[in-house]
């Protein structure tokens, strides 16, 4: 090949390189436009707490069917209050240890030792210490350590970790009620970078909290299925901003991703049987809840 020919291939590379940088931009635009435009199926199920649900069966955002729910929480309300849920050294259905709590909405909660029960991530209960971050050397911490949400009663935090603290990290969050958890994925309204990996990058069901400067989101999108794809975490990262948040993170997914409302259920469709319908649920350990207070 001589020079010549060289220089227009590298030029039709880079037209096709601007190309599809357009259609991605597009893509992300009308995908965008989508959603915002979604008529959400809507119950109040307390002053101030409202359950959202949309199912996209048109492949209107990311080329993919989804299956979304949200608890949407006015902070301006009073009348009611976060908490979460432990199940000690065990496991527990999100709607048992929901139910068994009067809560008017639940998601599940953070990550777990599937085999033998308990948190390995950091789990403080009005201010008693339930858990502790589980490294296999002091520093070493996971995606789903990177974290936290933290509150008392209300006014819900997501809190970054700050790793040039190590473990001490831990002793700086005010809050009485923290639950670690990750990858953060939007800080001060900015998505933040992720590193390629599989638990990224690939489509898996997804359980995140997010918040703007008046409202608290409990967000569930059902995947493994032909009816619900799932999302990477660059997705959900985008569904959490296209919301209107400025900070999110994520909880654990997967199997676990389950969403609770009280006197119906669990209105998601867990995958861990593998069909699409209610009745997947997983056992975990810990949940985020609302209560009317």
């Amino acid at each position: 090949m001589n020079i010549k020919s060289i220089a227009n291939f590298r030029n039709i590379l880079s037209l096709l390189a601007f190309f599809t940088c357009i259609n991605q931009g597009l893509g992300q635009v009308s995908d965008s436009l989508a959603f915002r435009k979604t008529k959400w199926t809507k119950e109040k199920l307390l002053n101030g707490v409202t359950w959202m649900s949309h199912h996209f069966q048109d492949s209107s955002i990311f080329n993919s069917y989804q299956n979304i729910h949200v608890l949407k929480v006015d902070s301006k309300k009073k009348n009611y209050q976060f908490a979460i849920v432990s199940a000690g050294d065990s496991l527990q259905l999100t709607s048992k240890l929901a139910k068994d709590h009067n809560a008017v909405g639940a998601i599940n909660g953070s990550f777990f030792n599937v085999k033998s029960g308990g948190s390995v991530n950091l789990i403080k209960i009005d201010g008693e210490l339930i858990d502790t971050s589980y490294t296999s050397k002091p520093g070493a911490y996971g995606f789903n350590q990177e974290g936290v949400v933290a509150f008392n009663k209300k006014d819900i935090s997501i809190l970054a970790r700050d790793y040039t603290l190590g473990n001490a990290w831990e002793n700086t969050i005010q809050q009485t009620n923290i639950m670690e958890s990750g990858p953060v994925l939007l800080s001060s309204g900015q998505y933040i970078s992720l590193p390629k990996a599989a638990f990224n990058d690939n489509r898996h069901p997804r359980t995140g909290v997010c918040i703007d400067s008046r409202y608290t989101y409990f967000i569930t999108v059902d995947g493994r299925s032909n009816q619900s794809y799932g999302m990477n975490l660059y997705e959900f990262g985008k569904v959490m901003k296209w919301i209107g948040c400025k900070e999110g993170i994520n909880l654990d997914g997967g199997g676990s991703t389950t969403m609770y409302v009280k006197d119906k259920g669990v209105v998601n469709m867990p995958s861990d049987n593998k069909l699409f319908d209610h009745e997947g649920e997983r056992k975990v350990n810990n949940i985020l809840i609302i209560n009317k207070k």
